[in-house]
């Protein structure tokens, strides 16, 4: 009997000590994690163009754009050539879809399923010559 209540009084011990070790390795796993998915959810943009575009229009309701080319233009001038435009936008890291004479470009900033995650749409469209002539740029807030 003696022996009975003895092995059970120290498996009873061992899990005690393996949960409590159990639950001091998930808080400091979840700290990491949590200090991981933090830098995530906070993170901008590598475009200095996008990041202004962002900092300045985070108030407009969804549904709505505003027009954001007056900060485009400052990136990428009017009356650049196509290759001085590519190159600005692999510079500042901007995807973008090359189609002729237009590029398109932008950005969808995805934050939680349930909110409205900002994006830009950019159209730049070239002449003939092959220099920008117009900036298209919206940005707005889509589900």
């Amino acid at each position: 009997m003696k022996f009975i209540n003895l092995t059970t009084l120290s498996l009873v011990l061992s899990l005690i000590c393996l949960s409590a070790c159990e639950a001091s390795n998930h808080e400091k796993n979840s700290k990491t994690q949590l200090s991981t998915l933090k830098g995530k959810n906070n993170m901008q943009p590598s475009s200095p163009m996008l990041n202004e575009i962002f900092a300045s229009e985070k108030y407009i309701r969804p549904g709505q754009s505003k027009d954001v080319s007056y900060i485009v233009s400052k990136y990428l001038p009017i009356g650049s050539s196509k290759k001085e435009v590519i190159d600005k936008l692999n510079e500042m890291n901007q995807h973008y879809s090359d189609k002729g004479h237009i590029i398109y470009a932008g950005y969808g900033k995805q934050i939680h399923p349930m909110i409205p995650n900002p994006e830009v749409m950019i159209e730049l469209k070239f002449n003939a010559s092959g220099y920008l002539e117009n900036i298209d740029s919206q940005f707005y807030y889509a589900q």
